[in-house]
């Protein structure tokens, strides 16, 4: 080492042992102000949770009129909500006993936690007890309790409990910020001398880094150089994992259209042929009770009919999970027809008015392209019925010189960027589909509200092989 660098080292040890004496000092004084703003941020915390906790109770006691009046339900949501969670706000409240540590509160505190504990059940009983009498002898004998004045007392001494208690609250943090003020005044000296050797310190620093910096400039180029690498390899592996769920999906796809068939072909088979069989014992066993001149037994009508109608079911249920695995009409009449079915059946269920518009020729995709631009609009129907609360829905499907453009719009409450950003697997699976054919897929919420889903998917890659070749 030369004499400079001794030099050097010297003065940076001497400097570092006055910062740290400095630090100490001060540090010491920085927790003691830490320890006070600990104990403001629970009394705050706690005085927050008394406010809430209050209310709660008026919120629970206005949603039980409210029913009582109205007779709707939902009325009473604030009133469950304050059964769960009143009870955790008053344990969050009195769990620390660090704000009641001064002698004069010690002794004020614990009494006025039990006070409020005290007509915070009778409040809560009380309305309980109305709620049943509602129940049992109906409306108006709930009503002439809650007019009784024992109600109102109840709630104007558990008001009177928060209030003493919130008074409490108010002075400790009183006593806690004039601690904190004092502290803080004798930070200042101690934070000039730290600041001051600081900036010694960054002038040292300073030279030092000048002397780093080269060596730190080759390390980045390295770096990055690195950096590059892996981001090849991230890439390479993110194509090598969506070309597997590609392959996933359609091997799916193909799974789901191979049990359709199998359950159209040998369920449906074989329970016709369970139907025919028990018509035909039906009909026997009447052309035999005829024949004896004899009435037909109710009790076994009764199981035929039983038989007939599971039967019957049996089929229904089959039809159903038929369609859901692959839908027979795409398959026989083509998209268009698919997609009409799916869209009509479902404004009809949900009570939604519908607009739709389809192009005037024949849309001939090839089979996985059918069945993606099927699932994507499906799934976009599914999740307006969920989620949307839309009460109008639009579905536009036309086609330019390149594309394939598919847009579901509705009028319900929208979607938030935050949301759109947090993708469900149902949504992450349709762009998926369409980022599998090279296509563009984006979701909005336009100016008049609602949300729109909009797909573009090259006609090169969907079109079947005769429609491309046209």
């Amino acid at each position: 080492m030369s004499r400079d660098d001794r030099v050097l080292l010297y003065a940076v040890l001497a400097v570092l042992a006055t910062l740290l004496t400095a630090a100490v000092l001060l540090g010491t004084n920085s927790s003691r102000r830490v320890s006070t703003v600990q104990v403001l941020t629970a009394l705050q915390a706690r005085k927050s949770d008394l406010a809430l906790y209050v209310h709660l109770i008026v919120a629970a006691e206005s949603g039980q009129r409210g029913f009582l009046l109205t007779g709707n339900p939902d009325s009473l949501a604030p009133f469950a909500r304050a059964e769960r969670q009143a009870g955790q706000l008053l344990d969050r409240i009195s769990a620390d006993d660090e704000w009641v540590t001064p002698a004069a509160l010690q002794t004020q505190a614990p009494e006025a936690l039990r006070h409020l504990r005290e007509q915070s059940a009778a409040k809560m009983a009380e309305m309980a007890a109305t709620l049943d009498v509602n129940k049992r002898l109906g409306a108006d004998a709930a009503k002439a309790m809650v007019q009784a004045d024992s109600e109102k007392r109840t709630m104007d001494a558990l008001r009177v409990a928060a209030a003493r208690l919130d008074s409490i609250l108010d002075q400790h943090i009183t006593e806690k910020l004039a601690s904190w003020q004092s502290d803080v005044q004798w930070s200042w000296p101690l934070l000039t001398v730290v600041t001051l050797i600081n900036i010694l310190v960054l002038f040292i620093s300073a030279w030092l880094f000048a002397r780093d910096r080269h060596r730190r400039e080759a390390f980045a180029l390295e770096l990055k150089e690195h950096t590059d690498e892996l981001e090849t390899v991230v890439q390479r592996r993110t194509n090598d994992l969506t070309a597997l769920s590609s392959h996933l999906q359609r091997v799916a796809e193909r799974e789901k259209s191979a049990i359709a068939r199998e359950l159209h072909d040998e369920l449906g088979g074989l329970m016709i042929a369970a139907k025919m069989d028990v018509s035909w014992l039906e009909k026997a066993l009447e052309k035999k009770l005829e024949k004896h001149n004899q009435q037909p037994d109710q009790e076994i009508q009764l199981r035929f009919t039983r038989v007939h109608k599971v039967l019957d079911d049996g089929l229904s249920l089959k039809r159903r999970v038929v369609e859901a695995l692959r839908p027979t009409l795409l398959d026989n009449l083509g998209l268009v027809p698919a997609l009409k079915w799916v869209y009509q059946e479902t404004c009809s269920r949900a009570d939604m008015k519908c607009a739709e518009r389809f192009p005037e020729n024949e849309v001939r995709l090839n089979d996985e392209a059918a069945i993606a631009v099927f699932r994507i609009v499906q799934e976009s129907l599914t999740n307006i019925v969920k989620h949307a609360k839309a009460t109008e829905v639009e579905l536009s499907v036309n086609m330019d010189h390149s594309h394939l453009n598919i847009e579901v719009r509705d009028n319900g409450i929208g979607m938030t960027n935050q949301a759109a950003s947090r993708m469900t697997q149902g949504l992450a699976s349709m762009k998926h589909r369409v980022i599998s054919f090279g296509g563009q897929w984006n979701i909005t919420t336009p100016p008049g509200g609602g949300t729109s889903v909009q797909i573009a998917l090259p006609l090169s890659r969907v079109l079947a092989a005769e429609s491309a070749t046209a």
